[in-house]
């Protein structure tokens, strides 16, 4: 909706707004279906593979930068869909089950959960997060948290982005990350719920 002038203008205060048009264009025409498909040595993987990140933003800008229809299309381990076992539902059928919670059954392990998810979050909320960004943690056993990014990647489990596109993506929050360390357990990434920065900041 911005003329040719009105978007130079827009860029200049911005590069990565021009940035982020010339990647649009540049992989308007790639194919990112493949991203889609089992990969049969998902294993063997010990990074994040460029090409991955490349199919993610591809496939982010073909679905209009809505997040969600990318993760739907993506479907596997994204949504659970391998929870769902064709056996349950006449099983639970033969033993009575209220068909109302069949179907919220099917739903739950075929569409995902919950089924409505309300909320909202202010644009200052979502600045003030990335500005104060994750638990001190994070940067210290930084070797850790990639490795733990890494594996999320592995199974499917995780969308990576470069993440200059968190500012444009529409309905997106930034959860801060800690990574927790107890003695000799495994080091875990959570949620770092030890800090409210403000009466009103929602983590």
């Amino acid at each position: 909706y911005l003329d040719f002038t009105s978007f130079a203008s827009l860029g200049a205060i911005n590069p990565l707004l021009t940035h982020m048009a010339r990647m649009i264009v540049g992989l308007n025409d790639y194919d990112f279906t493949w991203l889609a498909a089992d990969d049969p040595n998902w294993k063997s993987q010990q990074q994040i593979p460029t090409a991955h990140v490349r199919a993610a933003t591809a496939a982010l800008f073909h679905y209009r930068m809505h997040a969600p229809d990318v993760v739907r299309w993506l479907g596997g381990t994204y949504t659970g869909e391998y929870r769902f076992d064709q056996d349950i539902v006449p099983t639970l059928q033969r033993l009575g089950i209220d068909p109302l919670l069949i179907a919220h059954y099917v739903r739950a392990t075929t569409v995902g959960c919950p089924n409505h998810f309300v909320a909202e979050s202010s644009r200052d909320n979502f600045m003030l997060h990335w500005r104060k960004g994750n638990h001190p943690t994070v940067a210290t056993y930084v070797t850790q948290v990639m490795n733990t990014m890494e594996k999320e990647h592995r199974n499917r489990f995780n969308l990576p982005l470069p993440v200059y596109l968190a500012r444009f993506i529409p309905h997106l929050f930034l959860t801060p990350q800690a990574m927790l360390v107890k003695g000799d357990d495994k080091a875990r990434l959570i949620f770092d719920a030890s800090v409210r920065w403000t009466a009103e900041a929602l983590p």
